[in-house]
């Protein structure tokens, strides 16, 4: 009776919601294994494979947190005759329960709203940062193709919902250069942080051979990504993904990468979309991997998360001294990465970890109008955020419009953000044993 009930709720947003449930119900995450539980019914079978769970407590606790849980994410009129089936189920059951069970059952039917994903509790229909009431829907509310206007209502919320203290899922790709003739190919490893530090896991990785020509990363990455972020990836929600590689690289174009390179339909589903348009995309450090967070890295981004970042205005080497300027302060250049190198290193050691830069806007004869509307608009985005937390979605936000053709921000089109959160590091390299000869 129980699986038929199951059965009949709206199907969950992904593997990540189930995998909320269960971690709920069992106290702790659950080891991965090779096929991800995709339905209630399959996190209801995880259960008997757990060593945690011997009592119909257990079983009852997560029936009751899926009905919740659909109650939070579903539409009202598809979602409330199942839910409540389900609900009255548990509560006859509950019933035969010995008294002190039946007591933290019943705590947990009385409660108003639902658990929502990632242990935050959430009301229906409340997007929050990165996410989407329609997977199957452009992110964002869809904007018009001639302006911006469809995407207040959803930019005022996601804004406000991006926190500094948000820990959702992350898909972080590394990329560490390897040392050959000819240069341009790297060692990659994808890591997954599931919401805090410490649910950090090694996905996949190719640190074999030559490693992997620039040009060949999509290609190469595509189906790790693919499955990375069909597992964290939730109906409400997406994974966030992070880029780790020297900074001599930063002008990687990852935001326009692909998890599917091959589309299905002359109307794309959002996953055959650039990843820039529909989930965030940031870059960090290498060189911070495996850091120990602390000294003026960590007090200068606790600055940027307390209150408004302000922008510093970096035009040329040797423009700005970083190590003096403001807590607050984000280094906004107006060159591409490969001009700019020695400040973004000199801003990183310093301390700073946000940055913003034009990742195309090369300079033979200096600085134009168009750097002063750079540092205009992006002072503005800065102010406007509210703190580093809103930034990576903001960003997301702005190459959606672009992609709506909305010309308002077109400035951002080729905008790049470095976004090293030191309560999050990378983990460091694997240490390996070399003989001597």
């Amino acid at each position: 009776r129980a699986l038929a009930l199951l059965a009949a709720l709206p199907r969950p947003g992904g593997p990540a919601t189930v995998g909320d449930v269960l971690r709920t119900v069992l106290g702790e995450e659950q080891p991965w294994l090779g096929v991800a539980p995709r339905t209630w019914r399959d996190g209801h079978g995880r259960l008997y494979e757990s060593d945690e769970t011997g009592d119909e407590m257990s079983f009852l606790h997560y029936l009751l947190l899926a009905a919740r849980t659909c109650r939070a994410e579903e539409p009202e009129e598809e979602a409330a005759g199942p839910v409540e089936r389900l609900e009255c189920w548990v509560r006859d059951r509950a019933a035969q329960l010995v008294p002190h069970h039946r007591a933290l059952l019943e705590n947990v039917l009385a409660r108003p709203g639902a658990r929502g994903v990632r242990g935050a509790r959430e009301e229906p229909g409340a997007p929050g940062p990165d996410r989407n009431p329609d997977p199957d829907a452009v992110p964002g509310g869809g904007p018009s193709r001639r302006g911006g206007a469809a995407l207040g209502a959803a930019t005022v919320s996601e804004r406000a919902a991006a926190g500094p203290g948000d820990e959702g899922p992350v898909v972080a790709v590394e990329l560490e250069p390897a040392h050959y003739p000819g240069g341009g190919r790297f060692y990659w490893r994808v890591w997954v942080w599931t919401e805090g530090p410490e649910s950090v896991r090694s996905w996949a990785e190719g640190e074999s051979g030559e490693g992997t020509a620039l040009h060949e990363l999509p290609y190469r990455l595509s189906e790790p990504l693919r499955t990375a972020f069909g597992r964290l990836d939730t109906g409400r929600r997406r994974a966030r993904l992070e880029v780790v590689l020297p900074v001599e690289h930063f002008d990687i174009d990852v935001h326009l990468w692909r998890a599917q390179l091959v589309v299905r339909s002359m109307r794309p589903h959002p996953a055959e979309r650039p990843f820039g348009v529909h989930r965030q995309v940031v870059l960090r450090d290498l060189a911070r991997r495996g850091g120990a967070p602390g000294g003026a890295w960590e007090a200068r981004w606790e600055a940027v998360t307390e209150r408004c970042p302000q922008a510093l205005p970096v035009r040329a080497e040797g423009d700005v001294a970083f190590g003096t300027a403001e807590a607050d302060a984000v280094p906004v250049l107006c060159r591409p990465a490969s001009e700019s190198v020695v400040p973004l290193r000199e801003a990183i050691r310093a301390g700073h970890g946000l940055a913003l830069w034009n990742r195309t806007a090369r300079h033979t004869y200096g600085c134009d109008g168009e750097c002063e509307r750079l540092h205009e608009a992006t002072a503005k985005l800065l102010r406007q955020s509210g703190g580093a937390g809103a930034l990576p979605e903001e960003l997301r936000v702005l190459r959606e419009r672009v992609n709506g053709e909305d010309a308002d921000a077109y400035w951002a089109e080729h905008l790049a953000l470095l976004f090293d959160d030191p309560g999050r590091p990378v983990p460091g390299p694997p240490a390996t044993v070399v003989d001597c000869p």
